[in-house]
């Protein structure tokens, strides 16, 4: 394995790729699709960033110590980006479909129609994490997973 094959690879591949669509955002001609995927990108990018400060909560919230040790501090990322990604995702898309809908007969929003085509967007994305959401909570408050219990029930 050379140096190009190593474990950052990846994050070299991320940079192109962000660099890639903001080229394209710039220029004005992303397509819902496009945006789709710019907003599951910006989704993974914000969980990751954000995971440490939401590790350190859980942890003072159910009276653990903080440990600052990147192990620590980035487990379970991987589940919070792929929560989290779709939906961002989901409100990307729908926001560069619906923006046009909104556009004036010249092609121009106002600071109205850009707040009403994302509140719609934001709306729409809720009704794709809402149900997803319900099943997360609804497993923590029973204690299950699909298939088996992580604790056995006292009933």
């Amino acid at each position: 394995r050379g140096v190009r094959d190593g474990p950052w690879a990846w994050g070299r591949r991320v940079r192109a790729l962000t660099a890639a669509m903001a080229t394209t955002a710039k220029a004005g001609q992303c397509s819902p699709m496009e945006q789709t995927a710019i907003g599951g990108v910006s989704g993974t990018i914000e969980v990751i960033s954000s995971q440490p400060t939401v590790a350190a909560k859980n942890a003072l919230q159910e009276g653990r110590p903080i440990k600052w040790n990147p192990r620590f501090l980035y487990r379970g990322v991987g589940i919070n980006a792929m929560s989290i990604a779709p939906i961002t995702a989901v409100q990307f898309g729908a926001n560069g479909a619906l923006t046009p809908l909104f556009a004036g007969k010249d092609g121009t929003l106002s600071s109205g129609s850009k707040l009403a085509a994302g509140a719609l967007a934001g709306v729409i994305s809720a009704l794709v994490s809402g149900p997803a959401e319900l099943v997360m909570i609804q497993q923590q408050v029973r204690l299950h997973t699909y298939q088996l219990p992580l604790t056995k029930d006292k009933d």
